[in-house]
């Protein structure tokens, strides 16, 4: 479905005749409810939070949600600029852009100018002195092997050896940002840009955004935490563009029922009580 036809397919789940008698919504508010079901499918068919309570890859049907979300990376990892901010022995690996949420991952490792591609141990900063205190813990090297400790920051994987191997890249499977509707163009400003969504760019000249250059005519999606564009050449301008979800056809009438339902509770009663229950399935 393209995004008008989300918006057909919603108000025909909602309406009680063929006369669309239940109260109008702007194209906006029905862009809105449409993402907002768009993220609750991921997150639920990732999290086995669902009817079959089955999670992302435990069945054919979980990984044909998900498949076209779904990107691998090998990323190169190296030593922390600051070398004071981080762990001692530590090793940094910058998330990609459009990172959403992991799925799997491992390293590969240089020891005594040999590689192998070893799993990683995953902790949290409670167990960091535990393990680094701990003569048998995973990161420390035993017959040439080793699993390094791993740490998430905010945009960056922070990989922990023991000194005695380097660890050189870092390979990621994840979900990344789903791309969203949206059934208006309008012009936005720096600082305005959101993950997701499809912007063109346009007027006279052109803009960088996340290190790129884009003239006008061309478009770019918006990327994590990078909200700001700045002019390169000229008068150019940003807008938020139509666009349309790259999730499987056939979830799609899914995501219609997921809106449908947000809605029908939105202008239904009881709320308290949805609400309550909507609150308990969210992690």
């Amino acid at each position: 479905m393209n995004y008008t036809q989300f918006h057909t397919a919603i108000k025909l789940h909602l309406d009680k005749t063929s006369s669309l008698e239940l109260p109008a919504f702007r194209p906006e508010e029905l862009d809105f409810w449409v993402n907002y079901a768009i993220i609750k499918f991921v997150k639920t068919r990732y999290s086995g939070l669902n009817v079959k309570g089955e999670a992302a890859e435990q069945s054919q049907k979980r990984i044909e949600d998900l498949r076209k979300l779904i990107k691998e990376v090998t990323i190169s990892c190296t030593d922390p600029a600051d070398s004071t901010l981080y762990k001692p022995n530590s090793r940094i690996a910058v998330l990609p852009d459009d990172y959403w949420i992991a799925l799997g991952e491992d390293v590969t490792i240089t020891v005594n100018g040999s590689t192998l591609r070893t799993s990683i141990h995953q902790i949290d900063t409670d167990k960091y002195s535990q393990q680094i205190e701990d003569p048998y813990s995973p990161h420390i090297l035993h017959y040439n092997e080793a699993n390094p400790l791993r740490l998430f920051y905010s945009r960056a994987v922070e990989l922990i050896g023991d000194g005695n191997y380097t660890i050189t890249s870092y390979h990621l499977r994840y979900l990344k940002v789903p791309l969203f509707i949206c059934s208006l163009s309008e012009e936005v400003s720096s600082g305005d840009i959101e993950p997701g969504f499809t912007y063109l760019v346009g007027g006279a000249g052109n803009i960088i955004y996340n290190g790129s250059t884009y003239s006008s005519g061309s478009s770019f999606v918006g990327v994590n935490e990078v909200k700001t564009w700045t002019v390169n050449i000229g008068v150019p301008t940003v807008s938020k563009t139509t666009s349309n979800t790259d999730l499987p056809e056939f979830v799609h009438d899914e995501i219609v029922k997921m809106a449908a339902n947000m809605l029908l509770e939105n202008i239904e009663q009881p709320r308290y009580q949805t609400h309550s229950i909507e609150l308990g399935t969210m992690e």
